[in-house]
């Protein structure tokens, strides 16, 4: 197994698929960074010796590309950044994800289940699936 800017990518796999595992790298800039070592797309991660690492982190740098870390951090910036501009518009803050509602919310709320209501004395009744 072989740890390259912090993440940890199989020996078997080949550098097409192993290179995406980091965060930042897709596909495209994986047959980038295997054009610019000189490296085949199918070749296996362990057979790549250190100084295609190196290479490839060159390229990487010199391509200013935010990868790992510092794409994490600019993400991070960038919620506080919208948050902050948010709070100067008065919109008040985001408590949970958008698609989430608070736990006592959703504890008012039916459930649903394969009953239905259908009578008015309040008796549950099964849909009917036969004759």
């Amino acid at each position: 197994m072989v740890r390259w800017l912090n993440t940890f990518i199989e020996d078997a796999k080949v550098v097409e698929r192993g290179l995406i595992q980091v965060l930042g790298i897709g596909q495209a800039r994986t047959k980038t960074l295997c054009r610019a070592v000189g490296i085949a797309p199918t070749t296996k991660v362990g057979d790549l010796r250190p100084w295609h690492w190196d290479q490839m982190a060159k390229e990487i740098h010199t391509r200013g590309w935010s990868i790992q870390e510092e794409l994490k951090k600019e993400v991070y910036d960038n919620i506080v950044e919208t948050a902050k501009n948010e709070a100067q518009k008065g919109i008040p803050p985001r408590l949970s994800a958008p698609n989430e509602r608070p736990a006592d919310e959703m504890a008012r709320q039916p459930s649903k289940t394969s009953w239905k209501q259908g009578r008015k004395d309040g008796h549950a009744t099964r849909k009917s699936g036969g004759i």
